[in-house]
């Protein structure tokens, strides 16, 4: 078949959005590996390397682009110098994407302004001429931005082609998009009205099925997040330079959705039993959106136990979560997104190390998953519990941990891009019977 996978977000992605751009990347990358002729619609990267035959990558360039931003090589503090040699044409454009995101911010616009909708229109025109050289058998996109499933419902409108709809988040009534009251009902009806034309309709986790079954009334398929084992191919052990017990965070921490306030109470008792843990113990945060904790660790003074770090590349990363002694997920606290279950926790349950899960419970989905694949200890908020578990890693012993591999396997992205055309090829020729 030849398909178009319609992504705003695709490698090489250097912000907040890298995880977003690892889905779409897998589907291309082993449909293409099947034989079927991929195409893959994003946004235009300077720094993107010259595409392959197949699949094939256009970019498709859009004013004001998000500027190149090269990632450190080895971890550093929050305190950074900044970079004086930026050229005039990326602090401009910088400028305005963040005017543009203070707007959004201020005036709750919802996912109304954001920066794709300018890469929008020029795309849509370049999926038209591409469909009219190609003729595709199909359109995959995947939300967010809602740009990817407005290009994939123009297509459908213009040509009849097959359209799967695949959400990663929720579009209209997504927790941490705030939104005023009118733009919200702008904001549903647009997807409606958008999501009216898809042929099949796919989500994330089952919650996120849910929460879309409920307000559109159309069918739903999950097909989970996962990861990639092939990014583990080339990882080299990571050294730290003493013998402390390291935990670690990799990834954004949404203010008010997630939240870190239960382990830093926990790290507190510690430090009244143990006046020497910032010899014994360190606490690492790598990622994005970091600044809002800083005020709870300086206020719990534990600025010797507690580092914040900027992004690192992913391959060091990946090193870094293997010679940890556990990693710390911190579950959604958000009523309203119930059962949704990040890329993060995947990538989290192939690292070979047990995970803290912080705010998750046997009654979440996380902690559900974490359970039944035996990968980790969801411990809700209790600092009390959380503090337990720490203590046994101080006193040498490692935490539980009983991975169930023929389980984990079933979220390797290979096995999820095939489950998903599966799917695709199943829906498609039901749609061509009817």
């Amino acid at each position: 078949m030849k398909i178009l996978i319609v992504a705003f977000y695709y490698p090489p992605e250097h912000s907040w959005a890298k995880i977003a751009s690892l889905r779409p990347h897998a589907w291309a990358k082993y449909w293409s590996q099947l034989g079927h002729q991929v195409y893959v619609l994003t946004a235009y990267h300077a720094d993107r390397p010259s595409s392959s035959l197949n699949p094939t990558v256009v970019g498709v360039p859009y004013w004001p682009a998000r500027p190149t931003k090269p990632m450190a090589t080895a971890p550093t503090n929050r305190a950074v110098v900044p970079n004086s040699s930026r050229s005039l044409k990326t602090v401009v454009v910088g400028g305005l994407r963040s005017l543009l995101r203070t707007i959004r911010e201020k005036l709750r616009l919802g996912s109304f302004l954001q920066a794709s909708d300018f890469w929008q229109t020029p795309a849509c025109a370049r999926a038209l001429s591409l469909h009219r050289d190609i003729n595709f058998d199909l359109v995959v996109s995947t939300y967010g931005p809602p740009a990817n499933h407005a290009i994939a419902a123009r297509l459908k409108q213009k040509t009849g082609l097959f359209w799967v709809a695949d959400y990663r988040d929720l579009w209209h009534g997504n927790s941490y998009v705030p939104i005023n009251a009118a733009l919200a009902r702008l904001e549903d009806w647009r997807e409606r009205r958008c999501l009216g034309r898809a042929d099949l309709v796919t989500a994330v986790s089952d919650g996120l099925a849910q929460a879309l079954i409920a307000r559109l009334q159309v069918p739903v398929t999950t097909v989970e997040n996962g990861f990639d084992t092939d990014d583990l191919t080339a990882i080299k052990p990571y050294s730290w330079s003493d013998q402390k017990v390291r935990l670690l965070y990799t990834g954004t921490v949404y203010p008010a959705k997630q939240n870190a306030v239960p382990l830093f109470a926990a790290l507190s008792l510690l430090c009244s039993h143990h006046p020497d843990l910032d010899q014994r113990l360190e606490v690492l945060f790598y990622g994005w959106n970091l600044e809002h904790l800083e005020t709870e660790i300086e206020t719990r003074n534990l600025g010797s136990i507690v580092r914040l770090g900027e992004p690192q590349p992913r391959s060091q990363i990946l090193a870094m979560q293997g010679s940890a002694h556990a990693l710390i997920f911190l579950d959604w606290q958000d009523p309203l997104a119930k059962g949704i279950l990040t890329g993060k926790l995947f990538e989290y349950s192939f690292a070979g190390k047990p995970i803290l899960g912080i705010g998750a419970t046997p009654a979440t989905a996380a902690g559900r998953l974490m359970l039944d694949l035996g990968v980790g200890h969801p411990v809700g908020n209790d600092p009390v519990a959380i503090a337990a578990l720490i203590t046994s890693l101080l006193a040498g012993c490692a935490l539980p941990y009983a991975p169930q591999h023929d389980k984990i396997q079933q979220y390797t992205r290979k096995h999820l891009a095939h489950r998903l055309l599966d799917f695709i090829i199943d829906a498609k020729a039901r749609s061509a019977t009817a």
